[in-house]
């Protein structure tokens, strides 16, 4: 049997001003074996954060990436988990992808 193919992260956009940003640090953590998914928006808007987390629960990803305003001013990312039951979050620098990146992807 093989098992679904989840994204290991999933990113969450509050504000469109932040997508330029969100979609180098995705290609990023591509470049380095992280699937990553992120929520189409419409038009100028992301849709709310609420809608935004319900997105990425149901895509079964193991952490959503949240690119918030206060984060991104002090530059970095909030990586919350989305399958330990807790919630746990933490925070890492936007310019140190490559030394965090491995802890984001699914065992195999």
């Amino acid at each position: 049997m093989s098992s679904p193919n989840y994204p290991d992260v999933y990113a969450i956009v509050p504000d469109v001003s932040a997508l330029p940003l969100a979609m180098v640090l995705l290609q990023s953590l591509r470049s380095q074996g992280v699937s990553a998914q992120m929520h189409a928006g419409s038009g100028d808007s992301m849709g709310s954060m609420k809608s935004q987390f319900k997105k990425a629960d149901a895509s079964g990803a193991r952490y959503a990436l949240v690119f918030g305003e206060q984060e991104l001013a002090q530059g970095q990312v909030a990586i919350k988990s989305l399958r330990d039951g807790a919630g746990a979050q933490r925070s890492e620098s936007l310019h140190q992808v490559s030394e965090w990146a491995h802890t984001l992807q699914s065992p195999h």
